[in-house]
């Protein structure tokens, strides 16, 4: 399993990487882990070696998270991607 994390504050990426493991080690799971601050390198590494699931920031960097999945969506449905935000505006859109 190929896992992106698309987040540019280190201490929310430090957090979500921890649990991420945590999760993979209590059910004996591996994967490949990335990390990406800017919507436009995840883009281009998801394209030459697709990622299965996606932790995206909404905002991170001068990136917006839905833009860069609504490019991914119409490359690759099969993308499952989670939203994380701390901005009350956005859940309803996410």
């Amino acid at each position: 399993m190929k896992i992106a994390i698309c987040e540019d504050k280190q201490q929310d990426y430090d957090t979500l990487l921890s649990m991420i493991i945590n999760f993979l080690d209590e059910h004996n799971m591996k994967a490949d882990i990335s990390s990406f601050t800017c919507g436009e390198d995840f883009i281009n590494a998801h394209i030459h070696n697709p990622y299965d699931i996606v932790f995206m920031d909404i905002e991170f960097g001068d990136t917006i998270g839905f833009q860069v999945a609504r490019r991914l969506s119409m490359q690759d449905s099969q993308l499952a991607v989670v939203y994380m935000t701390n901005y009350e505006h956005y859940i309803t859109e996410a």
